[in-house]
């Protein structure tokens, strides 16, 4: 990745990675290989409509922070530049819940409100133990089929069954 990234500039590297269908992966290629002079155009494709420059952007975010950690993220949180729905990304790009909600909470009301409005319910793990809550915060965002999907992944089959019996 460093070497594609050597041979561009920030126009070409993006073009490259919407030209895959992993652009998310190109997006974490770009940030292990240490290339962070972009990162300011990164920020900029975290709201873009287009699927492969926002899973580009992704990619790049979720692998920084996998790296840098909250010491890293922290600067953008509350350097006062973002919009409430880069912060919401950044921070669901995170996947440390539960401080990525608490810290979304504490950012403000439409950071919050964006953050549960893309909450992720698939790849929480097995274990996760969240699952009330979480649940009451998607209905409170008014995704319902999300909070209901979410009680059905980490239901198990003798809790279904018994909640059918009561009358």
């Amino acid at each position: 990745m460093a070497e594609i990234a050597d041979a561009t500039d920030w126009s070409g590297l993006r073009h490259f990675a919407s030209s895959t269908e992993l652009s998310a992966i190109v997006g974490v290629a770009v940030a292990q290989a240490g290339r962070y002079e972009h990162e300011k155009e990164f920020l900029e494709l975290l709201g873009s409509a287009a699927t492969r420059d926002a899973d580009f952007a992704a990619g790049y975010f979720a692998e920084r922070f996998r790296n840098g950690g909250w010491s890293w993220l922290e600067p953008y949180l509350t350097g006062g530049k973002l919009s409430p729905d880069q912060v919401a990304r950044l921070l669901l790009y995170t996947r440390d819940y539960p401080k990525a909600w608490e810290t979304a909470e504490v950012m403000g009301e439409p950071a919050a409100r964006i953050f549960w409005q893309r909450f992720p319910t698939c790849g929480l793990g097995g274990d996760f133990a969240h699952v009330d809550f979480v649940a009451e915060r998607l209905l409170g965002a008014n995704r319902p089929s999300a909070a209901l999907d979410l009680i059905g992944q980490f239901s198990s089959r003798e809790e279904v069954m018994s909640l059918s019996r009561v009358e």
